[in-house]
């Protein structure tokens, strides 16, 4: 059947047409490029998308002056907003023309922040949390793949390419275990939009690349600082380093309110978002209570950002269950850095500016970083790590466990699980071997004395003597033996 060239234009020239996403169908397209005069139908076609556009978009459309992208175009779009960009003009229009009609290819990487933003909203997630995982994304997986869209990936795709990244960035187990989570819950969000049918990662689970990744961090080889101080483990600071760095913040603790918080970390192992909800109330007869914390809401195009005191830590997961308890006696140092705490303290927080605001764990972290690196260069010592959560780990290794608090008390003071303690904040040191062997010692010793108190021997001499009962062997009974006639079998069914 013969189609005019008039009528084709005339029908691509109405509204409803142009703004109807489905008139962007493979079949109609190649229907109009078989006509006479298909090009024109196609600009007649960009200008309506064109005018559609400029009546939805309202933000500003430029070009790019200078840069690697020089001569590219670039907008915002959506809420909160994303980067658009395009090497042309008409190719921006016709990008944004998809989004607003919802014909945008949809990637991985929109799939996977809707998830975190459902993470954020109904499980309540933080948004370091938030953070932290994406990074974890970054890590596992390629830039390639997460700008694919969801309905052209596959499962072999996601897994070699996951395969491939386990050998380029020596990933841990974990961050396998974390991306595979977080992308079914990508695929979960596309099915709920109808975007996808089926999770292409149904069948895949961590442990198919066990065998491929480390199960820990790759860690660096152990730091020779001085002729005096050696670390073992280059996660847990050893009690010189500790001594070193509270040296330098006592200098610094009447005029700093950083300065009090850092050390008072170091003496008791608080989380650094813990220290702006301290108050002065939480300072008991022997312990300090902790039970509050400060979480930060990121900025949007509706509100700046902002810091919070909750009432939970960061262990109770949004519900709170009372704190903790930390003992004030674990340093004689900690009653007197409490006073001067106290001293300072306005509007009842112990870590607050003249007004009484609190402090942010921002601040502090950035107080920490610029002071770790003065401490560098004033004791010529390399720090492999030099954040707060290093504290932690050198409390519960340097003072906790020489104490003999065992794991579950251990984790009760710093707020986790047993066995988060044991695998992440438990480290071997050189006094350890040497305690090994005194427990042998004293424990053999006094096996060996009660050995001998009681057989008169040492346990590795014989035992004879009298007060040694030797038994004798019971003689086995005779049972008599019926005799059986000659020539008579036993059968089966008289057995």
């Amino acid at each position: 059947m013969k189609i005019g060239q008039q009528n084709i234009m005339a029908a691509c020239t109405g509204q409803k047409l142009i703004q109807d996403a489905s008139t962007a169908s493979a079949d109609l397209m190649l229907l109009l490029r078989q006509v006479e005069g298909a090009e024109k139908v196609e600009e007649m076609i960009y200008s309506a998308k064109e005018k559609f556009v400029l009546q939805h978009h309202k933000r500003n459309i430029t070009c790019i002056s200078k840069g690697a992208k020089e001569g590219n175009y670039k907008t915002y779009f959506g809420n909160p907003r994303k980067a658009v960009e395009a090497v042309s003009y008409r190719a921006m229009i016709l990008k944004l023309f998809d989004l607003y009609t919802g014909n945008a290819l949809n990637s991985l990487h929109e799939a996977i922040e809707w998830e975190l933003e459902y993470r954020k909203s109904i499980k309540g997630t933080t948004q370091e949390t938030a953070n932290t995982l994406r990074y974890c994304i970054n890590r596992t997986l390629s830039k390639d793949l997460l700008k694919t869209g969801m309905k052209d990936l596959t499962d072999s795709m996601i897994c070699n390419d996951i395969r491939i990244r386990i050998q380029e960035r020596s990933l841990t187990y974990s961050d396998v275990k974390t991306t595979l989570q977080v992308l079914h819950g990508a695929f979960r969000q596309a099915i709920t939009r109808r975007i996808l049918q089926y999770d292409p990662l149904a069948g895949v689970q961590a442990s198919a690349f066990a065998k491929d990744c480390s199960f820990y961090r790759k860690k660096k080889d152990p730091v020779q600082y001085n002729d005096d101080i050696f670390q073992d483990d280059y996660e847990v600071f050893s009690p010189e380093i500790i001594k070193i760095i509270q040296d330098h913040m006592w200098k610094l603790v009447e005029s700093e309110t950083s300065a009090r918080a850092i050390l008072l970390n170091t003496y008791l192992g608080l989380r650094i978002g813990e220290d702006p909800a301290l108050m002065v109330s939480d300072i008991k007869d022997d312990v300090l209570h902790v039970h509050q914390s400060q979480i930060k809401h990121d900025h949007t195009d509706t509100a700046p950002q902002a810091f919070e005191i909750v009432p939970w830590t960061k262990n109770e997961r949004g519900i709170s269950k009372g704190g903790r308890y930390i003992p004030l006696d674990l340093d004689p140092a900690i009653r007197p850095l409490l006073e001067i705490c106290k001293k300072y303290a306005r509007n009842g927080y112990l870590f607050s500016d003249d007004n009484g605001i609190p402090v942010t764990k921002d601040s502090i972290r950035c107080f920490l970083e610029r002071h770790m690196k003065m401490i560098e260069k004033e004791s010529g010592i390399h720090f492999a790590r030099s954040n707060n959560h290093v504290f932690r780990k050198s409390l519960n290794s340097n003072v906790l466990i020489p104490y003999g608090f065992d794991e579950i008390e251990r984790s009760m003071m710093l707020g986790h699980s047993p066995r988060v303690n044991l695998e992440n904040y438990t480290y071997k040191g050189s006094y350890k071997y040497a305690g090994i062997v005194e427990k042998v010692k004293t424990h053999s010793k006094s096996l060996s004395d009660n050995t001998r108190s009681l057989t008169g021997h040492s346990i590795l001499g014989e035992y004879t003597g009298d007060k040694v009962i030797v038994f004798t062997s019971k003689e086995k009974a005779s049972r008599p033996v019926k005799p059986r006639p000659e020539g008579t079998f036993l059968s089966l069914e008289a057995t």
